[in-house]
């Protein structure tokens, strides 16, 4: 009789994930990028992440984006736009290849721990076309949460072979993978604890010597985890969000672990619906807050009486827990996400998978009749979870089609309508764009970046008497908000306000001086103003902070011509020839003329 061998078993099962997961994420290719999603910050409107010289590497290195450090994101985009340049079809088939490679490792994670490929087989299944995965191999943005988790499992695979004697070789891939997890995003900050705990797990107590061996990946963790907060703190969300007691943050967050973290996992259909501007609305809802804690309290206490019998329902809850808690410090901004539960979701599947393998072996004892129930059951519902994956990637397929799904699903909270506001800018809808910003500020009237997008939007259509108003009050909102005295000074710049635009531009300057683009608008206002010696001091800002801005060697070329400086002219003018710009040679042979002359 025909058999398979155990690797045998393990390769058809890997084979079988990969159909799966692919089928059911295929169509996503055929979606676009969100850029009213962070798309646009991330890829499509990011130089940054559009070169990979050397110098471009570095500055990634040392950038803050959205208040986030991930490096190694930044440079997974840079090489994919070498590739695929802005097709967004090459962006959406890395995202599904990464996804993939995670399932295989929850696979091989499960495997060490469970010792058996049915189980690991289930549990990468489950968490491969799970519904909530949508939103992280859909939003192109989200292949940060798709390195940070893949890095994480890899660490705590290395960290296992290197206790089960395997040398150093494990233990410095457990390290670097550590460091490339928090260097993709910081989501797995904890990933030192679960070091810790499977340790104490594995043998009831910590011996020194196998604390010390933790402590560079805690020395990692600490070092881009402080990194990670002053980037934090850098960024200004602009959301203009309410001031909460630390009660009220604790019970925002209890209901969220259970209703959105937990309970969206087990019915993802579902939207908590408890926020900060629900709260501030409605105040507290006894009932559901009581019906969370109720529900906590019983499934600590089914922990505790599941230790009797298996310690896998404590590993697969404690994987869960630490991998969710960075994300519940979000409850400040009344902020969920399903990419949140990318990583922790590996505990919920091996939990699934347990329970269906040890349900089947124990009915499998009684009949075998019972036990392909089991294994129907099993089969129906990975359908279930696999069609409604399919159906939820129908909302990715554009920007205004994603908006509106969460405008539906969150109609008091004024970020959906900044967000389907931004996708009909995109569309070039401009009245539905200003309408919903409208209706953003009308929820929420301290909301400075809905302010700043609704007078963009007066910008494009050349309303400027409207733009400016509405920038000052987003400037009156947040006066350290920097990219809105940029926008205004661009509008003061157009409408032929000179003197205005230039100290909205000094502002931005001593806000932040480390944007060319602001020192190459403000030497634009100068030569206009007659200080062309000032506006060539401009422009070499400019350079020295870009040395490929074309503009700016331009500009300073002309103005260096004013000044009768024909060899400084002269010299840019061959810098813009080597970067492939073609200049008016009319300009050249008179340069070259004058340079003649005076050297007579």
């Amino acid at each position: 009789m025909f058999s398979i061998t155990g690797k045998a078993r393990i390769i058809l099962a890997l084979i079988v994930i990969s159909v799966v997961v692919t089928a059911v994420f295929l169509p996503v290719t055929q979606a676009g990028f969100v850029k009213s999603w962070d798309d646009g910050s991330y890829v499509t409107d990011n130089p940054r992440t559009q070169s990979l010289s050397a110098r471009n590497l570095a500055r990634i290195a040392t950038t803050f984006l959205l208040g986030n450090y991930h490096p190694l994101t930044l440079a997974a985009f840079a090489l994919q736009y070498r590739l695929f340049r802005l097709d967004a079809r090459g962006y959406h088939a890395v995202s599904i290849v990464l996804h993939l490679l995670n399932c295989f490792l929850v696979f091989w994670l499960i495997y060490l721990v469970a010792g058996n490929w049915p189980t690991a087989f289930l549990a990468g299944l489950i968490f491969g076309i799970h519904p909530l995965r949508i939103e992280s191999v859909a939003w192109i943005s989200d292949q940060k949460d798709l390195l940070a988790a893949g890095f994480a499992l890899l660490t705590i695979i290395g960290y296992t072979y290197f206790r089960k004697g395997r040398g150093v070789a494990a233990y410095l891939l457990a390290l670097l993978a550590c460091a490339f997890s928090l260097l993709a995003k910081a989501s797995a900050l904890l990933t030192p604890f679960f070091l810790v705990l499977m340790d104490y797990n594995r043998e009831r107590k910590l011996e020194k010597r196998k604390i010390l061996e933790t402590i560079p990946f805690f020395a990692i963790a600490l070092t881009l985890g402080i990194i990670s907060i002053a980037a934090r703190n850098a960024y200004q969300s602009q959301l203009g969000e309410h001031a909460f007691s630390i009660g009220q943050k604790i019970i925002i967050g209890v209901e969220r672990f259970i209703f959105y973290f937990i309970g969206r996992n087990f019915f993802p259909g579902s939207y908590p619906y408890l926020n900060t501007y629900y709260l501030a609305k409605h105040g507290l809802p006894v009932i559901p807050i009581i019906i969370a804690i109720a529900i906590l309290a019983g499934l600590v206490c089914t922990i505790v009486y599941s230790l009797r019998y298996t310690k896998k329902i404590l590993w697969s809850c404690v994987f869960f827990v630490i991998f969710i808690f960075p994300a519940l410090t979000a409850v400040s901004l009344g902020y969920s996400a399903d990419r949140f539960i990318y990583l922790p979701a590996v505990g919920i599947a091996y939990l699934a998978a347990e329970y269906i393998v040890w349900l089947s072996g124990s009915l499998y004892r009684k009949t075998r009749t019972a036990r392909y129930s089991v294994v129907a059951v099993a089969v129906g519902l990975i359908a279930i979870l696999a069609v409604m994956t399919r159906q939820g990637l129908s909302v990715w397929r554009d920007s205004v089609n994603l908006t509106d799904h969460f405008v539906k699903v969150y109609p008091d909270d004024p970020t959906t309508y900044l967000n389907r506001g931004l996708a009909f800018q995109e569309a070039k809808k401009y009245e539905r764009a200003v309408a919903d910003f409208s209706r953003a500020l009308a929820i929420n009237p301290g909301y400075a970046e809905a302010y700043n997008r609704r007078a963009l939007v007066f910008y494009e259509v050349r309303d400027y008497e409207k733009a400016i108003a509405d920038f000052s009050s987003a400037a009156r909102i947040d006066p350290e908000y920097a990219e809105v005295y940029y926008n205004r000074g661009n509008v003061y710049y157009d409408a032929g306000a000179f003197p205005e635009a230039e100290a909205d531009y000094n502002r931005v300057i001593a806000l932040d001086s480390t944007r060319a683009e602001t020192f190459y608008n403000r030497g634009n206002v100068r030569a206009r103003l007659g200080n062309v010696a000032e506006a060539i001091n401009d422009y070499s800002r400019a350079i020295s902070l870009d040395p490929d801005h074309v503009r700016a060697y331009y500009n300073r070329a002309v103005s260096y011509f004013l000044l009768k400086e024909y060899k400084s002219a002269y010299g840019d003018v061959q810098k813009l020839i080597t970067l492939g710009i073609k200049v008016n040679p009319a300009f050249v042979d008179t340069l070259k003329k004058h340079m003649a002359e005076k050297d007579k």
